[in-house]
């Protein structure tokens, strides 16, 4: 008989790789592995199971897919301690965040924090992580003092040195707010974001770079994410467009956005070309 945690330590190494190489065309065979794990009784293992296969839905754009493996990575968390509850609700908000559905994000708010309140004796990314995403619902939706609030928040739970992992929502939040200083400031050093964040953080990382008009480094980073039918490719489309000022490129990345439901992402290509 099989052992269902070594078939998902073969599963999730393959899942891995395919996202580091941008190969998300191929991620689409890997969901027929899922019915390998239906009959596990280990909610850990599930849980990672769903989390990857939530990863690999997010590279391919399929937003709807990986909603529904976050619901299923959530019930499965429910059984488990309150880190992995913390693991539940992140993923639950970067799907929304991902998909530019603040008002979603919003929803979550009050849940997000009471997880991070008993989780805050456990070091984790997504302690702050979360706080930071629900930061952003809240300025997007006109509530600036609930977002300072929420930042810091974030900034008191004091974990440096995570880079785009943790620091892409805010991001977000400076672009929100216009202040291109903290934008540039945040993408400075060469990027570094692990790779359960990586989607999140080079996309914030490519509108960042196409606020700041940084044509070099737009045109060293964005080409490799020009993959048809992946998450990244309008980002790198209409970073590359505002650059060269080349208003086809914007055009297909607005395209490809609304093909793909981030309505949100999409209406924010005004703001970055007025910057």
């Amino acid at each position: 008989m099989r052992d269902p945690a070594l078939v998902f330590d073969a599963w999730r190494a393959q899942v891995e790789v395919l996202l580091a190489a941008e190969r998300y065309e191929a991620l689409a065979a890997i969901s027929e592995w899922l019915p390998s794990f239906a009959d596990t009784k280990d909610p850990d293992l599930l849980v990672s199971v769903f989390w990857a296969a939530a990863l690999a839905s997010l590279g391919a754009g399929r937003l709807d897919e990986a909603r529904r493996y976050a619901t299923l990575a959530e019930e499965a968390n429910g059984r488990l301690t309150p880190h992995h509850a913390v693991h539940g609700v992140a993923l639950r908000l970067m799907v929304e965040e991902l998909g530019g559905r603040w008002s979603a994000v919003l929803a979550l708010n009050e849940e997000a924090r009471e997880r991070v309140a008993a989780n805050v004796a456990t070091p984790c990314v997504f302690n702050p992580r979360s706080l930071l995403v629900c930061a952003v619902a809240s300025v997007e939706a006109g509530q600036g003092e609930e977002g300072r609030q929420l930042e810091a928040a974030a900034d008191a739970l004091g974990m440096e040195g995570y880079g785009l992992s943790i620091d892409a929502p805010r991001v977000r939040l400076a672009l929100l707010r216009g202040d291109l200083e903290t934008v540039r400031r945040s993408l400075a050093p060469p990027p570094t974001v692990m790779s359960f964040t990586r989607i999140s953080g080079l996309a914030a990382r490519l509108d960042g770079l196409a606020a700041l008009r940084d044509r070099d480094r737009i045109e060293e980073e964005a080409p490799p994410f020009l993959l048809p039918n992946t998450y990244l490719e309008p980002f790198a489309l209409r970073a590359l467009g505002l650059v060269r000022d080349d208003d086809r490129l914007v055009t297909k990345a607005l395209a490809r956005f609304l093909a793909m439901g981030l309505d949100w992402h999409a209406a924010q290509t005004s703001a970055l070309a007025g910057r």
